[in-house]
């Protein structure tokens, strides 16, 4: 069974609260009984809440554990999860904590496709499938889109979590063959991607070039022995 390790700040009176009030261990999932393997795995955590799936018994759980909040709901049609790699990411909505969006990745060798599911309708929603973009690993969610890359240095699959529509982009001029990018989040919620060159951690951020079209552009670098350094 997952579970959290919070972290204790002695000066934060707060913080210490509601981590004595929450339920870290996520005691509320459903127990193990006779009839089945109730294996729960972790899928995300975004915004307050957890999102774990068990495929034995074919069910999904959205549990907030500050508040105790639980809500179960069945994994995606077969249709989109039956011999493909699936993957679920957390939407939370700003205007009422309670409603949520889970987004479903689905790949396999021939192409990728998306469902979502929402708190108000109780259904999941398949959308078409998508010849030619596939991945066998975990995107990663910055400011509503889905990004994933490759080692190979080929174009980066991207997912629009509002439309549900694949698409791709250029990966940084002259990085083929250099390494995996890791795409993140910016601290004002830009798209940036790290690699390593060498001894070199390099940064590029999603923004305008000179001729005002966006793409990734290198933004720093950071030896890596001296972070290694400092670190030490």
């Amino acid at each position: 069974m997952p579970a959290f390790a919070p972290t204790r700040r002695r000066s934060d009176v707060d913080h210490a609260a509601a981590i004595r009030g929450a339920d870290v261990f996520l005691t509320l999932l459903p127990e193990d009984d006779k009839d089945a393997d109730r294996e729960w795995s972790m899928e995300d955590c975004r915004d307050g809440y957890v999102v774990l799936v068990n495929w034995e018994i074919k069910q999904m759980a959205v549990y907030d554990p500050l508040t105790r909040a639980l809500d179960l709901f069945a994994v995606p049609p077969e249709e989109v999860c039956s011999d493909m790699y699936v993957e679920f990411h957390m939407l939370a909505s700003e205007e009422c904590h309670e409603q949520f969006r889970i987004v479903s990745g689905c790949h396999d060798e021939c192409g990728a496709q998306a469902a979502v599911f929402s708190s108000d309708t109780r259904e999941w929603q398949v959308f078409p499938f998508s010849e030619d973009d596939h991945c066998n690993h975990d995107g990663t969610m910055v400011n509503g889109f889905v990004y994933w890359t490759f080692t190979s240095g080929a174009n980066i699959l991207v997912l629009n979590t509002a439309t549900l529509q694949f698409s791709q982009i250029n990966p940084p001029l002259h990085m083929e063959g250099k390494g995996e990018f890791k795409p993140g989040e910016t601290k004002d919620g830009k798209l940036c991607l790290v690699c390593t060159v060498r001894f070199t951690l390099v940064v590029w951020v999603w923004g305008p070039d000179d001729d005002d079209v966006d793409r990734l552009i290198l933004d720093k670098t950071f030896p890596v022995q001296d972070a290694i350094t400092l670190h030490d």
